[in-house]
């Protein structure tokens, strides 16, 4: 999510001589952001910084030139995802295959991103319910089962217990 915000920041600092902040940039890619040229353009009025004036300044950005900016790393997301995949061993792919890819965080809630990612793979792709939410929700849940995880030896193991890592008693 952090890259397509820089993305956008870039793109119109470069193509429209002007500075915008981040959480200008993410706002652009909650509104009117997506994974796909949209069929019907959809515009959004910001306000940042003329580079060379410095003077404040109000521009429309549409939702091609927002698309067109995270563009690479759009590409570089699906791109990764597939890599992800033709590593995986045989029996995960096919439990992947049958139950989906699930996308979650706040880069799952760019429009279209799922559509995208099934696309280039041709497996299911949904985004997850809370997707915001969701990881930290599991995280949670699995520290309330650590009998399970330590029965099934998914306890993580202490600095002492790995062995080999020099600490540094400086620190």
């Amino acid at each position: 999510g952090n890259a397509l915000d820089e993305a956008i920041q870039r793109q119109i600092r470069r193509e429209r001589d002007v500075i915008i902040g981040l959480r200008t940039a993410e706002y652009i890619k909650k509104q009117i952001g997506c994974s796909y040229l949209r069929e019907v353009e959809l515009g959004l009025t910001v306000k940042g910084k003329h580079f060379i004036t410095g003077m404040p300044v109000s521009i429309e950005v549409s939702s091609t030139e927002a698309y067109l900016a995270m563009r690479p790393q759009l590409e570089q997301i699906s791109e990764a995802v597939r890599s992800v995949l033709e590593l995986t061993p045989p029996e995960l792919a096919a439990d992947i295959m049958s139950s989906g890819i699930y996308l979650t965080g706040g880069g799952a809630l760019l429009t279209g991103i799922d559509e995208m990612i099934y696309r280039k793979t041709g497996i299911r792709t949904v985004v997850a319910e809370r997707a915001v939410e969701c990881v930290a929700l599991g995280t949670g849940e699995a520290l309330n089962h650590m009998d399970i995880l330590s029965q099934n030896g998914y306890v993580f193991k202490s600095r002492d217990e790995i062995g080999g890592l020099e600490v540094d008693e400086t620190e």
